[in-house]
């Protein structure tokens, strides 16, 4: 599915067992021209994938596109994807889960939602904040241009698998159709050669995305 329809030549989708998930739209999406949001049904403990597709042919006002994957509001993978490139042949970009270090990756995967009637660890307000993108797959897209390489080495974290929020308070998300949230598998052996690459984004630093796609995971009974 194209990320905006007054957008042609971009998509994404969640692949679940090598096959993409089902979306559907949300019929109460009334928000930014430049977001789009539908939902997909998450299946707790599986694994997903998350596919950016550029099609052949695609017109671009800009020599490159960062893109940036978040998952619970965190970013966990980005990729620049050069327009020249993506126009002749088409262009792909394959998220399968965070690179915590060099040679280890965490791999995407479908938890449960946890709720708590009382004793919640976490303030109501700290709760809140993490209820925004809880549970959410998002793509943003950059228009980016003077792509160089960078001597820079590239900076790990373990700090957002490590940590791991159990419980959110049920009157916090009471009303919602919440479901699931996102967590990670054991890390597995994977060896990151990918360079370095400065770049800068067109409208500046603080520009906002060109396009984000919005993706919720909810229990197949709650679509």
């Amino acid at each position: 599915m194209a990320v905006l329809e007054t957008v042609p030549g971009f998509s994404v989708t969640v692949h679940v067992d090598g096959k993409p998930l089902q979306e559907y739209r949300d019929s109460d999406d009334d928000g930014e021209p430049e977001v789009t949001t539908c939902f997909v049904e998450a299946t707790t403990g599986k694994e997903f994938e998350v596919f950016f597709r550029l099609e052949k042919g695609i017109e671009a006002e800009s020599s490159a596109f960062e893109v940036r994957i978040m998952v619970d509001g965190t970013e966990t993978d980005s990729a620049l994807m050069d327009a020249k490139r993506a126009r002749v042949h088409g262009e792909q970009f394959q998220s399968t889960g965070m690179q915590i270090s060099r040679t280890e990756l965490a791999k995407y995967r479908f938890a449960p939602l946890e709720t708590s009637h009382d004793g919640c660890q976490m303030t109501d307000d700290a709760n809140e904040k993490l209820n925004k993108d809880l549970g959410t797959i998002m793509v943003k897209v950059w228009h980016a241009k003077n792509l160089r390489q960078s001597s820079e080495i590239k900076d790990y974290s373990r700090d957002s698998v490590e940590q791991t929020v159990n419980r959110f308070s049920e009157t916090i998300i009471k009303g919602q159709a919440l479901s699931h949230r996102m967590a990670y598998s054991k890390p597995v052996k994977s060896v990151d050669e990918s360079d370095v690459y400065k770049f800068d984004v067109i409208g500046g630093i603080h520009a906002e995305p060109a396009v984000t796609r919005k993706l919720e995971a909810l229990s197949g009974s709650r679509l």
